[in-house]
């Protein structure tokens, strides 16, 4: 783990970052992580609507701001991103930009990894982004794709930040918060998350 490498934001502080890049956020691990956390008990008693909507934030939280999404190459083009792979929980806007890592999914599958790199240089290229531009990084997962492409980031001297609540563990804190009762030590909102409060939108008051 590279302690001093990029920091994860933590409680109510707002990294004003110059671009968000959302890595590989496939449409079958979201599936997959949201399946978990639904298998909890205490979701149960929430409203589909309520749980459509709490999902549809998750990666659509900087949807204004202009996301860079990165995916996998097609196989027969892995210069072009394969956007069958995209989640569906993405709402795609015209400022958004989708870019591949030049690897297809299949040899992803069979663990050969990006050049994260060379995915980065094609990002700077891309966008014109200068030393010193804040980059806020999430997508799956937080401790591999995601952090290899932010320490790719700082290793050529830009200020990387992951935002634990748009990678998976969004999932994992929720299902922790529900559970005990107390927010988790790496949320990331502009104000502290009230667990009282988070239940009362869910659930309601009782």
């Amino acid at each position: 783990m590279h302690t001093t490498t990029f920091f994860f934001c933590s409680q109510h502080k707002l990294v004003m970052a110059r671009r968000i890049i959302i890595v590989h956020p496939r449409e079958h691990y979201v599936k997959a992580c949201e399946q978990e956390l639904l298998e909890n008990p205490s979701m149960h008693k929430v409203s589909q609507k309520k749980l459509e909507n709490l999902f549809t934030h998750v990666f659509n939280k900087y949807k204004d701001e202009g996301r860079i999404i990165i995916l996998p190459g097609k196989k027969d083009n892995p210069k072009e991103p394969d956007m069958s792979l995209l989640s569906k929980r993405i709402k795609l806007k015209e400022n958004d930009l989708v870019l591949s890592d030049f690897n297809s999914e299949s040899k992803f599958l069979d663990h050969t990894y990006p050049n994260f790199d060379k995915v980065f240089e094609h990002i700077k290229k891309e966008v014109g982004l200068k030393k010193g531009d804040k980059l806020v990084f999430g997508g799956m997962s937080s401790s591999d794709c995601v952090e290899k492409l932010a320490l790719a980031a700082h290793k050529k001297g830009f200020k990387a930040f992951i935002d634990s609540t748009i990678t998976e563990l969004f999932y994992v804190n929720l299902k922790m918060m529900l559970g005990h009762n107390k927010p988790p030590a790496i949320w990331f909102e502009q104000v502290p998350i009230d667990s009282k409060k988070l239940k009362e939108k869910l659930y309601g008051k009782r």
